[in-house]
């Protein structure tokens, strides 16, 4: 094989791992970003986030703020128009009214009956 054609190979295939990476890092960034939540309060997540579009119960004496999307995320129509949440995020609040976790729930009417 010609030394011209090893390196392009090589060449592609460091930018394919590096894009992957950078993916895995994005994800990880979102999930960190979050995961900052755990211990504020919930008058802090609610001057930053808005109310909860649900409020449920999390069996443990607490609530789930239920918010329809995440701040940095939409979904769109081809006109540009919001069409509607990409994911449901619920923060998991004790008595105190202390985060103690987070979670991606479906997107599912099952979750508002």
């Amino acid at each position: 094989m010609p030394l011209l054609l090893k390196n392009f190979t090589s060449i592609r295939l460091g930018l394919l791992i590096c894009i992957s990476l950078s993916g895995c890092l994005l994800l990880a960034g979102c999930a960190m970003n979050l995961n900052h939540w755990k211990g504020q309060k919930k008058s802090k997540l609610v001057s930053t986030w808005g109310s909860p579009k649900k409020t449920l119960s999390d069996n443990k004496g607490g609530k789930i703020y239920v918010y329809d999307r995440s701040p940095w995320e939409t979904r769109t129509n081809y006109l540009g128009n919001n069409t509607g949440p990409t994911r449901l995020i619920g923060f998991y609040i004790n008595k105190r009214g202390v985060i103690y976790g987070w979670k991606e729930l479906p997107l599912g009417k099952s979750l508002y009956k």
